[in-house]
């Protein structure tokens, strides 16, 4: 197996981005859960929430254009020795563009994950809500 390692600084650069988004969000669903009301759309810390999801996103779409280069081109450097960027031909660029499309689908796919995690969330507690109020109405017997 050849020496060559992903840069771990971008690996944890990549890391960070979702670990700091994650506490973030944490943070906003635990405001949504204390809550004693149910909010529509315009709750504030549901558009936090969909804040913090859009940076993670354009904070996956920079790491991707930036990572996925160095990594590939640390990886030709080390097959093949000293080259230049210019020098690239059209194989190798549109192995780039690929790599990057499928990598940034990927993280944008985690990204969808952890919304509709969270949105599932906020519908059941909003449903728990909704039949604790049912519980405690006057007539409910009726």
């Amino acid at each position: 197996m050849p020496d060559f390692q992903p840069t771990s600084a971008q690996a944890q650069r990549l890391i960070k981005l979702f670990e700091d988004a994650e506490r973030e969000l944490l943070r906003e669903c635990n405001c949504i859960l204390l809550q004693s009301v149910i909010e529509g759309p315009g709750d504030l810390a549901q558009q936090r929430i969909n804040q913090i999801k859009k940076e993670l996103l354009d904070g996956c779409r920079q790491w991707v254009q930036e990572a996925i280069p160095e990594c590939y081109l640390l990886g030709l450097k080390k097959v093949q020795g000293e080259f230049f960027y210019d020098t690239l031909g059209a194989q190798h660029m549109q192995a780039l563009e690929v790599l990057a499309q499928n990598t940034f689908s990927r993280l944008a796919g985690v990204v969808d994950v952890v919304g509709r995690q969270i949105d599932d969330m906020i519908k059941q507690h909003n449903l728990a809500i909704i039949q604790q109020s049912l519980k405690n109405a006057p007539g409910r017997g009726g």
